[in-house]
């Protein structure tokens, strides 16, 4: 439920965008919206493992234990968006900084929470 408010205040923010800042930056918009696709198919397949963990198996604890098929993008896709939108933050840092250190730092950490989440989802993989 807390997913589908968080979602619905995206699509509000995305709404706002496009009316208010018409002319700004096509990559900008190429990002905010691609970001918006891929947040779209992660509300998917997450309702999707919801239910398939928590509505269809109701009062079977077995299904809790099985990690389901609809489990296994969500980690790649929360790689993916994370890095795009870290990625922004670190070039709106350096382009009012101009300072290289704080945008290395933050996208070594990046990189890292990129990696993890990857090798995460493919352990998950590993184990359907």
């Amino acid at each position: 439920m807390w997913s589908y408010g968080l979602y619905g205040m995206l699509v509000v923010q995305v709404y706002m965008y496009s009316e208010v800042f018409p002319k700004d930056r096509r990559g900008i918009k190429i990002l905010v919206w691609s970001m918006f696709i891929l947040e779209t198919i992660f509300t998917i397949f997450t309702t999707i493992a919801a239910w398939n963990d928590y509505g269809r198996g109701w009062g079977d604890l077995q299904t809790l234990v099985v990690i389901d098929w609809s489990w296994s993008p969500l980690p790649g896709l929360n790689a993916i968006l994370a890095g795009m939108a870290q990625s922004f933050y670190i070039w709106r840092i350096w382009s009012l900084m101009n300072a290289l250190w704080l945008p290395i730092g933050i996208g070594c950490v990046m990189v890292m929470q990129v990696t993890t989440a990857f090798y995460f989802g493919a352990v998950v993989r590993f184990f359907i």
